[in-house]
C-alpha cells in the first residue's frame, strides 16, 4: 500500500508541474547554411555555404504560459535530455550532436499583425575534433501574419511558407579560440516528428 502511495504522488507532482510526456513533441528541420562567421577558423573549413544540415527540436506542450498577454507566450522548458535540439552535420561530426548538457531551453511566441517563433537552447554538446556546441536557436518570422494561429504551444509547427526569416542559429567554440563561431542555416521544412516513443499512448 505504501508504494502504490508514494507511485500516486510521484504522478500527482508530475501532472502539477505539467511534465507529461505525453505532451512532448519533436519537430524535423532540415535547413542549408547560408553564413559562416568563424575568424578562429575552428571549424577548419569543413562546412561551407549551400552545405545541408537537419536537425530535432523537442519541447513539451503542457508548459505553463509565463506572459500575461494573450498575443504572445513564454515558455520556459525544463532543461533535461528529453528537450532541447539535436543536430546533424555530417561534416562537422560523424555522429548527431545530441542536447546534453542543456543549461536554458526556452520558446517564445508572438502572435499579431506579424507572428514570430523563437526556441533556444544553451549547452555545452561535444561535436568531436574538441569542438563545442554551446547555443542553437530557431526563429521564424512572418511579417504577414500567416506563421502561427495563436501564441500557444502546439504539435503544429510554424507555417513557414511566407516567412521573411526562418532560420537555424548555431554557435559554438574550441580551447584556445578567442571568439566563438556562428553558422546560420536557412530552413527548408519544418514538420512534427512522428516520435512513436510520446505518442504511442496518446488519443487523436
Amino acid at each position: 500500500m505504501r508504494k502504490i502511495q508514494q507511485l500516486a504522488f510521484v504522478a500527482l507532482l508530475l501532472l502539477a508541474n505539467g511534465i507529461s510526456h505525453a505532451e512532448q513533441v519533436t519537430f524535423s528541420i532540415n535547413a542549408e547554411i547560408d553564413h559562416i562567421y568563424d575568424p578562429n577558423n575552428v571549424l577548419a573549413e569543413k562546412l561551407k555555404l549551400g552545405d545541408r544540415l537537419s536537425s530535432t527540436y523537442t519541447f513539451n506542450t503542457a508548459i505553463a504560459d509565463s506572459a500575461p498577454s494573450t498575443l504572445y507566450g513564454f515558455y520556459n522548458q525544463l532543461s533535461n535530455k528529453g528537450n532541447g535540439f539535436s543536430l546533424n552535420i555530417e561534416s562537422l561530426s560523424r555522429s548527431p550532436i545530441s542536447p546534453r548538457n542543456v543549461v536554458f531551453n526556452s520558446i517564445n511566441t508572438w502572435n499579431s499583425s506579424g507572428d514570430f517563433y523563437y526556441a533556444e537552447s544553451k549547452m555545452r554538446a561535444t561535436a568531436g575534433n574538441g569542438i563545442t556546441i554551446t547555443f542553437i536557436g530557431l526563429e521564424v518570422f512572418d511579417v504577414t501574419g500567416q506563421a502561427l494561429s495563436d501564441d500557444k504551444l502546439t504539435r503544429v509547427p510554424p507555417n513557414i511558407t511566407f516567412a521573411r526569416d526562418k532560420n537555424l542559429l548555431i554557435s559554438g567554440t574550441k580551447a584556445g579560440a578567442m571568439e566563438d563561431f556562428e553558422i546560420r542555416a536557412k530552413i527548408i521544412s519544418i514538420a512534427n516528428f512522428n516520435d512513436t516513443r510520446t505518442v504511442a499512448n496518446q488519443d487523436y
